[in-house]
């Protein structure tokens, strides 16, 4: 009866268990399905949104494409009717030079039919020379072989018997082996048996006490097994509404991109449609003149193309009539009665005399043949007019192309350079913004009083590394800019190779490696100057290398007197003074004079760019030689480097065109 209870007490547990999970699943499931109808309606509505932009981008697409194809096949038919005319004098030249081609190769032939005949002869007596001489190779060879293969199966019947003794014994050896395990497995058998007559016993004894001891652990483990389910269904709770409010802020979150994607991206097409519709509002008053001209051109088309429809009414059932006519007179001709009925002469079905019907109809199909004849004149007419209407309208509308579609796509074009060089300024600027910034914050570390005074120490606390200022007494969590630069570009040993004990030293000055260059240059630490070449100090300590003598000099006297030493440095050349023989450099593009050049400075080629468009936009001498026209296609340099228009179709591009590249410009 107590097990009975305990049975049922378990089963309505499980079916408790049962009946809790089933409806949590139900809940759910429930919940699941809501959430995916609520992502598919987003899913759906974001798919629209897509199909409607790919439509858009679609029809903008296929317009400029147009253009672009009615330009080129313009372009093509220009160079079809030069390649025409270059053929048709290449095809007389070629001709003439075919001919005196052959005869010399035929007399090329001939000599050298000549001289392959004699070389046969004599690869033919080599050949043979050769073969004799393999032969006799190949047949001392072969022996060698076979003396080397009965010596080598006499070697291996030696090794044979040895392994075959060897292997016997190994095999007597392991069977003495085997025989002593068993012997050995046999004496652990009866141990062991021993052992669990003796275990069983004591077994026995506490099986009451362990039983007892079960039931109280079973009843413990089943009140902690409902609580410890009841704290992880709650934290699994915990979590899937978690999730799901995550992946609800998601979905949110891409929605609102989207929308603001396409809010910035209807803006600026907002913005370009306004700016091509006042391009030609200002361009109407040039463009209303050819207007007028071709609907006044169209009218006349169509009136000429109705007259043509009702002419061609007219002349078609005339021309079907007067072919009749012919038929019935060849059935007249082919017969030999003596009457034939017909309706062609009072309109109504009626007999006359063949012969008198035959010069009546000959009579009516040459009024009819006439008739014909000047309604197909006057068609001919109007067609040749309305050809000429269709070349008017042709005319008319390639004026009309450049204050229509050529000013959209100018119009568009040059809001695109705008806002391209409106983002490349922007960036421009923030680049020195934060580089201006940046230098005043290591300056600012690197010249700060308290600079030598941060200490790290350690927190037990929280594990962490602090950092202690002894003069001000400051204490941070992280480490200071002054720290990080004394550690890692410190003055003695800035790009060093190793260490500040393998770099040489002399005066002040330490020889530095610019890793990325793979370049020598030398510091010094008091000065703060930069040099390419070696100075004195390091022939002679006693000496002293500095500015005084650079800045007690004239730039333009200083030029004068200076040759190239031959060396570049980046974008700086190396000048030596030919009286006193110092060192300076001066910059390629800019003319500027330094006589300390830092790393950063001399390879810095953002710089270079900016100088050589500020020369460009200075109209300076380099201007001429930086914009180079070939065909259609200009070079032209700004700011932002070098880039490439075409006069003729206005577009613009980063990469040379073929016409620079066939002339050697990279």
């Amino acid at each position: 009866r107590k097990w009975q209870k305990v049975l049922r007490k378990r089963l309505e547990h499980w079916a408790a268990s049962h009946i809790r999970a089933s409806w949590r699943g139900l809940q759910d499931r429930r919940f699941v399905k809501k959430m995916l109808a609520v992502k598919s309606k987003y899913d759906l509505r974001e798919e629209k949104s897509v199909d409607i932009q790919r439509l858009i981008r679609g029809h903008w697409g296929r317009k400029a494409m147009q253009a672009v194809r009615d330009e080129v096949a313009r372009l093509q038919l220009a160079q079809a009717q030069v390649r025409a005319r270059r053929e048709r004098a290449a095809t007389a030249i070629q001709r003439t030079r075919r001919g005196f081609a052959s005869r010399l190769i035929t007399e090329e032939m001939r000599a050298e039919r000549e001289r392959m005949r004699a070389l046969e002869k004599l690869r033919i007596k080599c050949a043979r020379k050769i073969q004799r001489v393999m032969r006799g190779m190949f047949g001392r060879n072969i022996a060698r072989a076979a003396r080397a293969a009965k010596e080598l199966f006499e070697l291996q019947w030696v090794m044979a018997r040895k392994l075959q003794a060897a292997w016997r014994g190994k095999l007597g050896r392991d069977k003495a082996r085997t025989l002593r395990d068993f012997k050995e497995y046999q004496l652990m058998t009866h141990s062991a048996i021993l052992i669990q007559k003796t275990w069983k016993g004591y077994r026995g004894k506490y099986m009451g006490k362990v039983a007892a001891s079960l039931a109280g652990l079973r009843n413990l483990e089943v009140i902690a097994a409902r609580k410890i389910q009841s704290c992880f269904r709650a934290k699994q709770g915990r979590e899937a509404a978690k999730a799901k409010r995550d992946l609800m802020a998601h979905t949110l979150m891409r929605m609102r991109a989207v929308q603001v994607c396409q809010r910035v991206f209807r803006g600026h097409k907002g913005r370009e449609k306004s700016a091509v519709q006042r391009a030609l509002k200002g361009l109407e008053h040039k463009a209303i003149p050819l207007y007028n001209k071709l609907s006044k051109e169209k009218g006349e088309f169509e009136i000429v193309k109705e007259k043509i429809t009702a002419l061609t009414e007219v002349l078609d059932p005339r021309e079907k009539d007067t072919q009749e006519l012919r038929k019935e007179i060849a059935l007249i001709a082919r017969s030999k009665a003596k009457f034939w009925d017909s309706e062609r002469i009072s309109g109504a079905p009626q007999r006359f005399m063949t012969d008198w019907l035959r010069e009546r109809l000959q009579e009516k199909i040459q009024d009819a043949e006439s008739v014909v004849l000047e309604l197909r004149d006057q068609l001919g007419e109007l067609q040749i007019k309305e050809r000429e209407k269709l070349r008017h309208i042709r005319h008319i509308s390639r004026e009309l192309v450049p204050l229509t579609t050529g000013t959209i796509e100018k119009t568009k074009i040059e809001r695109t350079n705008y806002l391209r060089h409106k983002v490349r300024v922007e960036k421009a600027a923030s680049t020195d913004i934060q580089k201006c910034f940046r230098g005043f914050w290591v300056r600012c570390a690197v010249h700060g009083a308290d600079r030598d005074f941060w200490v790290e120490d350690y927190d037990t606390t929280t594990g962490q590394n602090l950092y202690f200022n002894s003069w001000t007494n400051e204490t941070r969590w992280r480490k200071p800019l002054g720290m990080k630069l004394a550690e890692e570009f410190n003055l003695a040993v800035k790009q060093g190779k190793t260490g500040g004990d393998d770099l040489r030293k002399a005066g002040g000055w330490i020889e530095m490696i610019d890793h990325q260059k793979n370049l020598t240059y030398f510091y010094n630490n008091s000065s703060q100057a930069y040099r390419w070449t070696e100075p004195a100090e390091f022939e002679d300590p006693a000496t002293e290398t500095n500015s005084d003598w650079y800045d007690a000099q004239d730039e333009g006297s200083l030029i004068g007197n200076s040759g190239p030493t031959g060396k570049d440095v980046g974008f700086w050349n190396e000048m030596c003074e030919a009286e006193v023989g110092e060192i300076f450099y001066t910059h390629k593009m800019t003319g500027e004079i330094r006589w300390s050049l830092s790393p950063r400075s001399a390879f810095d080629k953002r710089g270079a760019i900016a100088a050589a468009g500020a020369s460009v936009e200075g109209g300076e001498g380099e201007d001429e030689e930086e914009e180079i026209v070939i065909g259609e296609w200009r070079r032209v340099v700004d700011s932002s480097g070098v880039f490439y228009i075409n006069d003729v179709t206005e577009e613009s591009q980063w990469d040379p065109p073929q016409e620079f590249l066939d002339a050697g410009y990279e």
